[in-house]
């Protein structure tokens, strides 16, 4: 019987992990975290062309943004369209979490915390920007590389051909989780007889989606913004990760360092005030990155450049990836199970705390943009008068972001004044974004028509007074 109390303790962290994934996503979801960034002018696309919005062939987008899409085909009310963005979009960390927990949960439990120290840490700087595909990549890569861990038995390998297929149609950066899972996979193929086979032709063939992904999908990498370079990782790191987000990586690093050493030298742990400086270590680490990380959601100019993120995310998750592959590894030491479900525990603690303190605080600038937007008389809203300059909603995607807070009939536009000029004109045009206009008559929205009289009137040169 106490062997059954200590078995559902130590797989308790994992539950409880999921549990804090699953409530951060109803929170994020409610305040419309999905709409911020990139996300208003995602929904923007997705009702006003009633189709998919997938740029650079991103095909994978498709299964997230299908809640919103059959949902508008029963209903116009904007309210409930938000929603169901946001909830399929808040709720791919859990759908991680709780593939990832029920495949270890029996056979690998410890396995776990290497989940929660990266979906739940390592990816928190990003995690209000919801709608990047380089961001869910980054989630993905561990369902991928659980899978491989267990030799892909059964259902194993269904979800790690699942995962496979999805990061290979969801952005470029899933190169990366394949070249690391793929050679875990041809490693473990040498030590494990009975899944070999399957095990070498999965790996290969991660490996070949490589140089097949720029083959099928070239435009993904094209041009200057897709350029990977020292400048351009030096630019995203200096708008995104310095310096607390960037602290709490080295952090999460070292937690996962001290639980992989302790179990390869056993020197570490061999008497009780070592293994208690061991653990001291391990649970300092996940307090220190939860604790910087919520100091750093308390401000939102500290974290509007959550954007750049996603361009380093996939790339501070493949220490903690390979820090996984190596602790599934045969060891000299049997993992400490109670300790790590104290971690993975703490983890989804921590990434609860922070993205409920993320999403109030996206909340609240989406109040005051709706404020400021319903204060204006005019249709045309000139955007110094509702942008926050240096936070979330002082970007690009306001106005499409404005437009999708209100109805389908949307009174007022976020514009310039030349861009003001563009909807008086004959046909009038609104702009979306710097590369996007459209007409009124286009699409889903309603937009506003500026009347033919009270447009301005050009005065031909014959009438005017000499």
């Amino acid at each position: 019987m106490e062997g059954v109390r200590r078995s559902r303790r130590i797989r308790a962290g994992g539950g409880v992990f999921v549990v804090c994934t699953a409530l951060a996503a109803a929170f994020s979801a409610r305040a419309g975290a999905a709409l911020s960034y990139d996300g208003g002018y995602y929904l923007y696309n997705i009702l006003q062309w009633r189709q998919p919005f997938t740029p650079y062939d991103r095909h994978a987008a498709r299964l997230v943004q299908f809640p919103v899409l059959a949902l508008a085909h029963v209903t116009d009310d904007l309210r409930w369209l938000r929603l169901a963005f946001c909830v399929a979009y808040a709720a791919v960390p859990v759908v991680v979490a709780l593939l990832c927990w029920l495949l270890v949960r029996r056979r690998a439990p410890d396995l776990m915390v290497w989940v929660a120290l990266g979906l739940g840490l390592v990816a928190l700087p990003g995690a209000l920007f919801q709608v990047s595909e380089s961001m869910i990549v980054a989630l993905v890569s561990w369902p991928l590389l659980v899978a491989v861990l267990l030799d892909l038995e059964t259902v194993a390998a269904v979800v790690g051909a699942g995962a496979a297929a999805f990061a290979f149609y969801e952005s470029a950066l899933s190169a990366a989780a394949f070249a690391l899972v793929g050679l875990v996979a041809l490693a473990r193929a040498l030590r494990n007889p009975r899944n070999r086979l399957r095990l070498l032709a999965f790996g290969a063939g991660l490996l070949v989606l490589i140089p097949l992904r720029y083959r099928a999908l070239p435009i993904d990498y094209a041009g200057s913004a897709h350029t990977v370079s020292v400048e351009v990782l030096s630019t995203v790191f200096r708008s995104s990760a310095a310096w607390r987000p960037f602290i709490a990586v080295v952090a999460t690093w070292l937690a996962g360092a001290t639980l992989l050493a302790s179990r390869w030298w056993p020197g570490l742990t061999r008497t009780p005030r070592r293994r208690l400086v061991i653990a001291g270590l391990q649970i300092a680490g996940v307090t220190v990155a939860g604790v910087v990380l919520l100091t750093w959601a308390q401000s939102p100019t500290g974290w509007a450049g959550m954007l750049d993120y996603r361009d380093l995310a996939m790339l501070f998750e493949c220490p903690l990836l390979l820090m996984a592959a190596l602790d599934a590894a045969p060891a000299r030491t049997r993992p400490d199970r109670p300790l790590r479900s104290w971690l993975t525990a703490g983890a989804g603690v921590g990434f609860a705390v922070v993205v409920i303190s993320l999403s109030l605080g996206w909340r609240g600038q989406v109040d005051d943009l709706r404020g400021r937007l319903s204060a204006q008389s005019t249709t045309c809203v000139p955007p110094e008068l509702v942008e926050r300059y240096g936070t979330a909603t002082g970007m690009w995607a306001t106005p499409s972001l404005a437009i999708v807070l209100q109805s389908r009939s949307p009174s007022r536009l976020v514009l310039s004044p030349a861009d003001c000029a563009l909807l008086h004109a004959t046909p009038p045009v609104v702009r979306i974004a710097p590369w996007d206009t459209t007409t009124p008559a286009a699409g889903w929205f309603r937009f506003p028509v500026v009347p033919q009289a009270s447009r301005p009137q050009v005065v031909p040169d014959s009438q005017l007074a000499r």
